[in-house]
C-alpha cells in the first residue's frame, strides 16, 4: 500500500447536491494520485487526490475535486498486498454534496517489479451533510512506484 500511485478514479453518487432533484444520482470520473509512507511493512499513512468531471447532473454538469488521508493496514503475501483501512477527507464540485466524508477501504497491490506495482481499490465516502445511504462508491485503478 505504500508508495506513490497515479490512475484513473471513478465515483457512483448516490445522492446528488441539486435541491430541486434530491434523488438524481451523478458519475465522478477523474485522475487519481496517491502518496503513501509505510510506518512499518503492514501499516501505511497516505494522502490521496482526485480530481473529477461530473456526469449526468439534474443541473448541469461540472468539476470538482476529493481529498483524503488515511491510514491502511496491509497483508504481504509475496506478490500480492491486499489492504484496509478507512480515510477522512473534503469533497467539493458539481453533482456533490460539498462536505467532510470518511469512510472504509479495501484494495489490492500486485507487485510487478521490485519497486513497481498494480493496483485496485474500492471506497466509500459517507458525506456527513447526508443519510449514510447516500453517500460515493468509488474505485481506482493504477500503477505505482516504490521509493
Amino acid at each position: 500500500m505504500g508508495g506513490d500511485s497515479l490512475g484513473p478514479w471513478v465515483g457512483w453518487n448516490l445522492r446528488e447536491k441539486d435541491p430541486g432533484n434530491p434523488d438524481k444520482k451523478s458519475t465522478l470520473v477523474g485522475p487519481e494520485l496517491r502518496v503513501g509512507y509505510n510506518i512499518t511493512p503492514e501499516w501505511t499513512v497516505f494522502g490521496d487526490i482526485a480530481g473529477f468531471s461530473t456526469l449526468n447532473t439534474s443541473a448541469s454538469d461540472g468539476y470538482g475535486g476529493r481529498g483524503v488521508i488515511g491510514v491502511g493496514h496491509q497483508w504481504n503475501l509475496g506478490k500480492v498486498h491486499p489492504f484496509i483501512g478507512p480515510h477522512v477527507g473534503y469533497i467539493a464540485g458539481k453533482g456533490v454534496q460539498d462536505g467532510v466524508v470518511a469512510g472504509p477501504e479495501i484494495g489490492l497491490n500486485y507487485d510487478v517489479a521490485e519497486k513497481v506495482f498494480l493496483y485496485g481499490r474500492a471506497g466509500y465516502d459517507h458525506d456527513f451533510r447526508n443519510d449514510f445511504g447516500q453517500g460515493i462508491i468509488n474505485g481506482g485503478l493504477g500503477a505505482g512506484l516504490r521509493f
